[in-house]
């Protein structure tokens, strides 16, 4: 019987004829993180859905144990080694922070960047550009974007008119995460909540990246 999350996290596995070690690799996560979900030291994962989709099971079994192992569709696109190997349909992308984006000296030094990241979250492939993911900071892009959602930014995009930005104004040391209004020659950097004035943009904007989508889990367990 599977009556824990341990024992269904672990019995996905053994489905998926993967060691600890192989399932870490393709979700994303440590090994110490894969074996303290089995073993019961840890509670939750933000990547259950990673898990569950690379072990071919039901993320809501996995979760919460209701319903069947199994997914009765499995879409066809992903049935690829047995249903296990989603590599190419999934990208992992990490998650930086706004400290590690205000610090660099140049945005294009990715190596740097990915090697002061220690989270990743999947993201359908994309084909071009660097991607990063990053925690929206506040309240000033809502209801858009939820403070905690998890943006995922295109870093090697020109940018447009309308475009959700990050962007650094000259002169200023922290980046900032708004739309991007032209009117005429003027630039204006919008937020969405209303309560938040509209910026100027006086001077250049150094682009980090433009918002593609954003990534979320609902929780169950550990809240």
């Amino acid at each position: 019987m599977c009556n824990t999350l341990s024992d269904r996290i672990l019995h996905a596995r053994r489905h998926a004829e993967l060691t600890q070690k192989e399932l870490a690799s393709r979700v994303g996560v440590s090994h110490t993180t894969v074996s303290k979900l089995e073993n019961g030291r840890a509670k939750y994962s933000r990547c259950m859905v990673t898990i569950a989709t690379v072990c071919g099971v039901d993320p809501t079994w996995l979760e919460t144990g209701r319903g069947e192992m199994l997914l009765s569709r499995y879409p066809e696109y992903l049935k690829v080694s047995g249903c296990r190997d989603v590599s190419n349909v999934f990208a992992k992308i990490p998650i930086v922070s706004w400290d590690t984006i205000d610090s660099v000296n140049s945005w294009i030094e990715h190596e740097k960047i990915k090697a002061l990241c220690r989270e990743f979250v999947p993201v359908f492939a994309q084909t071009k550009g660097q991607h990063y993911g990053l925690l929206v900071p506040d309240d000033s892009m809502e209801p858009e974007f939820l403070e905690g959602e998890v943006i995922v930014v295109n870093t090697e995009l020109k940018i447009k008119n309308n475009q959700y930005i990050l962007a650094k104004l000259e002169g200023e040391s922290n980046t900032t995460f708004k739309q991007l209004v032209e009117i005429g020659d003027q630039q204006y950097l919008r937020p969405l909540n209303p309560r938040y004035p509209i910026i100027t943009v006086d001077g250049n904007l150094q682009l980090f990246g433009v918002v593609v989508g954003k990534y979320k889990e609902y929780l169950y367990f550990g809240q």
